[in-house]
């Protein structure tokens, strides 16, 4: 269930950063949007891999699913430096 919110958020910060766009002249918010929302989307696809799999009592945590953790880490720091970036930016 972790995995499913944590889509359903990526997904709307997504679409927030694109709203947000819309009042606003930075050009890498919406980059930050489409990137967050695709990101959501190819994780719905890693989940239904994942979880769709026979498991055994001897699987151990993989390196493809530390490379997915780690890429979500870095996926929630560009969402905050683009959020940090809109906040003191003036609006003109």
């Amino acid at each position: 269930m972790s995995w499913l919110r944590t889509q359903l958020v990526l997904f709307a910060l997504g679409l927030l950063f694109l709203k947000v766009t819309q009042q606003s002249d930075i050009t890498v918010l919406p980059a930050i949007g489409v990137i967050t929302m695709l990101s959501a989307i190819l994780g719905t696809f890693y989940c239904r891999y994942r979880f769709t799999q026979i498991f055994d009592n001897d699987m151990t945590v993989s390196a493809k699913e530390c490379w997915v953790k780690s890429y979500l880490s870095l996926l929630i720091a560009l969402i905050a430096t683009g959020y940090f970036v809109y906040l003191w930016v003036p609006i003109s």
